[in-house]
């Protein structure tokens, strides 16, 4: 699962209109675990909040932000939470 994390992006959270409920990595582990999951990789701060924004949009530029997590913990603001059904 990968989605806003609202511990680091409360500020603009609900400038979405399908962002109706707070939800950090921490509360979807442990939805995702009470329903039978095993979460297997939660990292807190992946993606920026959007992509939209003064520079234009770039796959490169993206693939070269993937391959660096250092610059995760300072741009990311969305959550990635990977679980699996045993």
């Amino acid at each position: 699962m990968l989605g806003p994390n609202f511990r680091y992006c409360a500020k603009h959270y609900f400038d979405c209109a399908d962002h109706s409920v707070a939800l950090s990595h921490v509360a979807v582990a442990e939805h995702l675990h009470a329903s039978g999951f095993r979460v297997t990789r939660v990292t807190p701060r992946f993606l920026p909040y959007s992509f939209r924004g003064t520079l234009p949009a770039s796959a490169r530029l993206t693939r070269t932000y993937l391959r660096f997590p250092p610059a995760w913990r300072l741009l990311g603001k969305q959550f990635l939470v990977v679980a699996e059904k045993p």
